[in-house]
């Protein structure tokens, strides 16, 4: 469909002023990651006589619907492994039977079928946000139609009526290579709750004597989904190489993903199966948090991540690959270290370097504290996207 001819209809709708406002967030499904931990933050967050939030999985509801904490209906359309020409039909239908005034997707995954769907509904204002550059970036999806999925995303990127992300590099693609008006681009990083994620020593020792650590035990963790864009494997080699010089260190991987067995298989291969846990999916991630004592994210691409965010809110340093926005997050010798994600002697020296100092690790783990509360708060993050639905309908309000 080309992009002239995917043109916004005009829909009369029943809603004046001052009424509630149906949003419905198009996921593809609703697993455990960034762009469903931001989901799960508006739909508990937003203000309930302003709006009626919603969530349609184009394939099925999954964990993160246990995080939340207000009414919320999640509507699941099943889809299959590849292709599905008729989905956009069936969103439509549900986008008009539901009475959807705003279509708020994420990421690759649902955004033709969002788009298309609530251009065949008529939705009022559409709404797509851009988590990371993994698409563009990794070679994951070499094989998979990557070059025709990027063509699909610069033909339609300016058909909708605003495009969200989380960092100003993410914004400056768009603009530059998708050829998307500034104007018409909102950069609001993701954001964390630093009332939940916060340092907590009762929390800190109950947890690691249940994970059985040492009191001189440095532990050194990390968040995410056991993928190859999270090139995990880099710091099992890095970790490998500490554990000769600190014998008491362990790394404690907390997801679970395709990489699993890779990741098994080279732990066994390099001995460390001492020093290295995968601890699989987790619910309790804060009080794991609590019992680190360093955070790594070593990705080869990343947008604003939230496991940095929650890892500098408990107070840890952190070291991260110099990718994405990592450098947004992580101030060079202030509040971590960067490092290039090819470079595991870096990486290995950086977390020798923090085991050997834990002044160090204490000072400029403070400082990302004092960094997320002041620039990364939830409340805000919140205030700026309602901004962008109300704008959106104003030129949709019905008289009275």
């Amino acid at each position: 469909m080309p992009h002239s001819k995917l043109k916004k209809g005009h829909r009369k709708i029943k809603i004046t002023k001052g009424n509630i406002i149906n949003i419905m967030y198009v996921v593809h499904s609703f697993g455990i990651g960034g762009l469903e931990k931001c989901v799960v933050d508006l739909v508990n967050g937003l203000d309930r006589k302003q709006f009626r939030p919603s969530i349609c999985c184009l394939t099925t509801n999954g964990p993160s619907s246990e995080k939340l904490t207000a009414e919320c209906r999640i509507f699941e359309m099943n889809k299959k492994p590849g292709n599905d020409v008729m989905l956009p039909f069936k969103l439509a239908r549900l986008f008009r039977r539901e009475n959807v005034h705003i279509v708020h997707s994420g990421n690759w995954g649902t955004f033709l079928e969002a788009l298309f769907g609530a251009r065949l509904a008529r939705v009022p204002v559409s709404v797509h946000m851009k988590q990371g550059m993994e698409l563009e970036e990794f070679s994951d999806h070499a094989a998979n139609g990557k070059a025709l999925k990027i063509s699909a995303q610069r033909l339609f990127a300016r058909s909708y009526d605003r495009l969200v992300v989380v960092s100003d590099e993410i914004r400056d693609h768009f603009a530059d290579k998708m050829r998307v008006p500034k104007t018409k681009i909102d950069v609001i990083p993701n954001s964390v709750n630093v009332e939940y994620y916060r340092p907590d020593k009762a929390s800190r020792w109950t947890k690691r004597r249940e994970l059985g650590l040492k009191e001189d035990t440095v532990l050194i963790g990390s968040v995410g989904r056991l993928s190859r864009v999270k090139n995990y494997i880099s710091l099992i080699e890095a970790m490998a190489r500490v554990v000769k010089k600190q014998p008491n260190a362990r790394l404690a991987l907390i997801g679970d993903g395709p990489e699993r067995r890779n990741l098994e298989r080279r732990i066994a291969k390099l001995g460390v199966n001492d020093s290295v846990s995968l601890l699989g999916q987790r619910f309790d991630t804060r009080d794991l948090l609590n019992a680190m004592d360093i955070f790594v994210l070593p990705s080869f691409s990343e947008g604003i991540s939230f496991s940095i965010l929650e890892a500098m809110a408990t107070g840890l340093p952190v070291i991260a690959t110099r990718v994405g926005g990592n450098p947004e997050l992580v101030e060079q010798d202030i509040t971590g270290h960067l490092y290039a994600s090819n470079n595991i002697d870096e990486l290995a020296d950086a977390i020798f370097r923090y085991i050997s100092k834990p002044h160090l690790r204490a000072k400029n783990g403070a400082r990302g504290r004092g960094f997320v509360e002041e620039k990364f708060s939830l409340n805000s993050m919140i205030d700026r996207y309602t901004a962008i639905y109300l704008s959106g309908m104003q030129s949709c309000w019905s008289e009275k």
